[in-house]
């Protein structure tokens, strides 16, 4: 293959119709109904009044299940154990749609509980994105694994405990991965995550948007901060953000990339 440059005028072009188009998308994002802002305000403000409501109905459920089963179908919020899917199965066959990750999952699961399950999947193997694929590159084979078959299990707990439990064994690499730029008509990359020495694809971000990385460093640093008053724990994952204070982060109303605009990050980035 070739890879074409392009000249001053057509760089020049792109560059005023991508800055056209991010206007747009801009405009967009801003223009939303403020009525959708409240509706997202008012479930956070009120979400701690729905969990209390789902501890003390759970206790009541202990003394009347069928009253509390009652209840929670009118209610915005479920009740653990008493909601319209946590009726006990009443038969002990059951069809599990899709043979991915998830779906498979779920039906071992099932089995070890006791169930007969059958597992409906369209293409010819199971496993979904589980899988390697090989193609040929200059005479060799190359296989590689997409991307189902890494994770990062600080936060993938409940998978590396399924994993644990079937007895498969995980290995641990690095995973470095590459972005690629032409905003500007021309090549830039940025390398996340790279191996212990390896070298960064040039030309490099980090060169010419070097103040907004270090932006971006505080703004994260700004977010666990935060996280860390409403969860108390400094441990990766994604099911410690659970609680009452929670609902009270103000992150919650605030998207990252309205958090780095305020800290200072450039339009650009």
């Amino acid at each position: 293959y070739k890879i074409g440059v392009l000249s001053a005028e057509d760089a020049a072009q792109v560059k005023t119709e991508r800055e056209a188009a991010h206007a747009i998308a801009i405009g967009r994002g801003e223009a939303r109904h403020w009525w959708r802002k409240v509706e997202l305000g008012a479930a956070m403000v009120t979400m701690p009044c729905w969990v209390l409501v789902r501890v003390a109905l759970r206790m009541l459920g202990a003394l009347l299940p069928p009253l509390v089963r009652g209840i929670s179908r009118w209610l915005p919020v479920s009740i653990p154990g008493y909601g319209a899917g946590a009726q006990p199965l009443k038969s002990a066959r059951v069809a599990v749609i899709g043979g991915g990750v998830s779906g498979m999952s779920c039906a071992w699961s099932l089995v070890q509980s006791g169930f007969e399950v059958v597992v409906y999947e369209a293409r010819p193997k199971i496993g979904g994105n589980a899988r390697t694929h090989s193609w040929e590159l200059d005479g060799q084979t190359v296989t590689t694994d997409t991307t189902v078959l890494y994770w990062a299990p600080e936060y993938y707990k409940n998978y590396s405990a399924l994993l644990e439990k079937i007895g498969i064994q995980p290995a641990a690499f690095h995973g470095p991965f590459m972005l690629r730029s032409t905003l500007r008509g021309e090549d830039e990359f940025y390398t996340c995550m790279p191996i212990p020495g390896q070298q960064h694809l040039q030309p490099d971000l980090r060169d010419r948007l070097s103040a907004d990385f270090k932006v971006w460093e505080r703004t994260v640093e700004l977010v666990r901060r935060v996280n860390l008053l409403v969860t108390w724990d400094r441990e990766p994952s994604f099911y410690k953000h659970n609680g009452i204070l929670c609902y009270f982060n103000p992150l919650n109303m605030i998207t990252m990339k309205t958090l780095l605009r305020w800290m200072g990050a450039s339009d650009e980035f």
